[in-house]
């Protein structure tokens, strides 16, 4: 049974969905990770708890005494010492020498930056693809003052929300969506809601991930002194 046990268990992990949603509503923008049917916040964060301030210890006894260091005084023609120039200079290590600084904002090849943007234009598309929106929803309801110039913008959203959906269902797999766009003419504010979930499963990420960094891996070698050609 063991055996039939396993592949299960993984096929279950292959079909499980990971991803991201994003709410806008009232209570201003909410970021979550979805995991399944699980919704676990991002943004934003829940506020910590304030520590409780312990009280401050009293010593016991006497403190002890402090032993005042003065800066020992040179008489004319008499040199510091060693351990006086090490105390005025500078500790060594805390600002980094200009070499280093300057192989940091040295600029890569082209040639380098175009192999791998051979790589992640495809990357994306695939991605597109395998990818799954699972809800959108956007509502939009128009308030002003000028009951002819709300019908216009109304007319003009109603024109603008057609292009986008066919623009999004060409790019990709939406399951459930409910766009509208409403008027208002009595309201004095425009007000908008906005959600999206955005998924895919863990089985299309790994073959991703595997099959575009067993590519990256193939197109590029490895130097002597650790550098990608």
């Amino acid at each position: 049974m063991l055996w039939l046990i396993i592949p299960g268990i993984l096929i279950l992990f292959c079909l499980l969905p990971l991803g991201i949603g994003a709410v806008y509503g009232k209570q201003g923008p909410k970021v979550y990770l979805i995991i399944w049917k699980v919704k676990i916040p991002l943004y934003p964060r829940k506020p910590k708890k304030p520590k409780k301030e312990k009280a401050p210890v009293k010593p016991s006894g006497n403190p002890p005494r402090q032993e005042n260091k003065q800066e020992p005084v040179l008489s004319k023609g008499q040199k510091p010492t060693k351990e006086a120039k090490q105390e005025a200079s500078p500790a060594k290590g805390n600002n980094p020498p200009e070499e280093a600084k300057q192989k940091e904002d040295a600029p890569w090849d082209f040639e380098k930056l175009k192999s791998l943007l051979h790589l992640l234009v495809p990357f994306l598309g695939d991605l597109r693809r395998k990818i799954r929106i699972t809800r959108l929803q956007g509502y939009l309801l128009l308030a002003g003052g000028d009951p002819c110039d709300l019908a216009v913008n109304y007319g003009r959203a109603w024109a603008a929300l057609g292009n986008l959906q066919a623009l999004l269902n060409r790019a990709f797999v939406i399951k459930k969506q409910d766009l509208q766009v409403g008027c208002d003419f009595a309201g004095d504010n425009t007000l908008f809601y906005g959600r999206a979930d955005i998924t895919i499963t863990l089985g299309r990420l790994l073959s991703l991930v595997l099959r575009y960094g067993w590519k990256l891996l193939k197109s590029t070698k490895m130097k002597k002194g650790g550098g990608v050609k």
